[in-house]
């Protein structure tokens, strides 16, 4: 139990819902970030959900877009925590039925193993770790594995959210109440948050995800509402790649073939104190009216703009870049960038 995911509505539900396995990828150890864990913290976003977890745990399943979703992250030892949501009906569900219908789905497959499932509610572990406004019931149980987890409704954003952090019965979930209360259920002044294996943009609610690249040495997130689009690049060993190229040819090796259809030029410019260039620039005349004729069908007005920001942090000994597709008045691209944090510093985020 607990390996599939938790569910709200039911483990039928749970099942079909889409959910796309992660990579695992090797991540070198950051300075220590939290002086109360001894591997430090790093931040898991996805589609608006936040966490802070142990440094060392990743992401290893998440779920498409929808109106529910889920996000799966496993220790490097057994240790698994799980976060599970889902848009409620109403401005006040029924928090303690949701978590009965999962209780149910417990002991059904406790039943199937041969198992005695053993369930204690509010457990003073876990006492005061969601806002009282969010009616949270937090609870334990045990069935071959062990867990500590909590169900609430949040009042803003609606969504009803159960997590929990499972394990064997021989593991520490000492965790499970910083854990379960780092939870942020939604971003922040129309801003969603997307963070994976320490790379975290934030993007404009109203953009959704379109695709995704999730490799050793490269991650890239892209988003896109109707005809414009940002896309969040991360490269690593900058300090190897930049060894015998400058910044604007490497960068134009990786990406040149993308901004062919514009009529861009870099100046100079400063992200967070680092050397960074600035890319602008408007579409070409011929591939500008094909994307006019397509705009016309989804009467959206188009992009023809492309902007942007490309910068190397040594503290990360990575290489970043913002683009995106605008249109000429908008400030996309320098909006993302402000939100943007590249390394880590005095134990806190920073650049």
């Amino acid at each position: 139990m607990g390996e599939r995911g938790v569910c709200v509505s039911g483990a039928e539900r749970c099942r079909s819902d889409s959910v796309t396995i992660m990579p695992t990828l090797k991540q070198k150890k950051k300075a220590l970030a939290n002086p109360q864990s001894a591997a430090g913290v790093t931040l898991v976003g996805w589609r608006g959900v936040t966490v802070e977890v142990p440094e060392d745990w990743s992401p290893t399943a998440v779920s498409g877009e929808g109106a529910s979703g889920y996000v799966r992250i496993a220790s490097p030892d057994t240790r698994v925590l799980e976060i599970k949501w889902e848009e409620a009906r109403g401005s006040k569900a029924d928090v303690p039925r949701a978590l009965a219908r999962y209780v149910k789905t417990l002991e059904r497959a406790a039943r199937k193993a041969r198992q005695t499932l053993v369930w204690r509610e509010r457990p003073k572990q876990l006492s005061a770790i969601r806002p009282q406004r969010q009616r949270p019931i937090p609870y334990a149980w045990e069935a071959g594995r062990k867990a500590y987890g909590c169900i609430w409704q949040c009042q803003e954003c609606n969504r009803l959210v159960i997590a929990e952090l499972v394990g064997e019965p021989g593991d520490d979930l000492s965790l499970a109440p910083a854990i379960l209360r780092s939870i942020q259920e939604h971003g922040e002044n129309s801003w969603t948050t997307w963070a994976l294996y320490g790379f975290a943009v934030d993007a404009p609610s109203r953009f959704a995800l379109e695709g995704k690249i999730l490799r050793t040495g490269h991650q890239c997130l892209q988003f896109r509402e109707r005809t414009r689009s940002i896309q969040a690049d991360r490269w690593g060993l900058a300090s190897v790649v930049l060894r015998s190229v400058d910044l604007k040819d490497w960068f134009l090796s990786q990406q040149g073939g993308r901004l062919n259809r514009y009529r861009y030029q870099f100046e100079e410019a400063e992200v967070n104190g680092h050397p960074a260039l600035r890319l602008w620039g408007p579409e070409r005349p011929l591939p500008g009216l094909m994307r006019a004729l397509g705009a016309l069908f989804s009467f959206s007005w188009p992009a023809w703009w492309i902007r942007g920001y490309v910068w190397a942090c040594p503290q990360a000994n990575k290489i970043f870049a913002i683009t995106s597709t605008e249109r000429k008045r908008d400030q996309l691209a320098e909006q993302v960038v402000g939100r943007m944090r590249c390394h880590e510093a005095s134990g806190a985020q920073s650049c």
